[in-house]
């Protein structure tokens, strides 16, 4: 049972709109209620500034198209991909949360490409991605470090 309003401009969160987690392709949303709890805390460790949700909830095809896993944690309302204008606090910020359990950095060439996957599933797990290659958070951060210096 879908216990979320259907309108896309609903709030379901003090800051978070139905329309952001929703699935892009069929606007259907399952939602692990975690994850919003989540996203306002992320918020507000990173600096109380609005953060920008690339992904939530992805419907099996949906997840299929953009190439994600199998049996990704955005099929099951676990998962969101977020964007902030100040990065590095994003990922300290969710690297302080204990129900986070998937955090990944993904780092791109184009720094508004770049984003941190956060998810509440049951594996705990923490690495990055530097484009293509699979990599430590660590050396995605200091990528992206390095891609802001110069």
């Amino acid at each position: 049972m879908n216990l979320f309003p259907q309108n896309p401009d609903a709030r379901l969160s003090p800051h978070f709109l139905r329309a952001e987690l929703q699935c892009r392709c069929c606007s259907k949303l399952l939602l692990d209620p975690l994850i919003l709890v989540t996203l306002e805390w992320t918020r507000k460790l990173a600096g109380d500034k609005p953060i920008f949700v690339n992904s939530g909830y992805r419907c099996s095809p949906h997840n299929a198209a953009v190439g994600g896993e199998t049996n990704s944690t955005h099929t099951h309302g676990q998962a969101v991909d977020l964007w902030h204008e100040d990065f590095e606090s994003l990922v300290q910020a969710a690297l302080q949360l204990p129900y986070v359990r998937g955090l990944i950095v993904h780092v791109e060439p184009e720094p508004r490409a770049c984003f941190v996957h956060l998810d509440c599933g049951t594996l705990r797990r923490v690495w990055g991605w530097i484009g293509k290659a699979k990599t430590s958070a660590p050396d995605a951060m200091r990528q992206w470090r390095k891609q802001q210096e110069g």
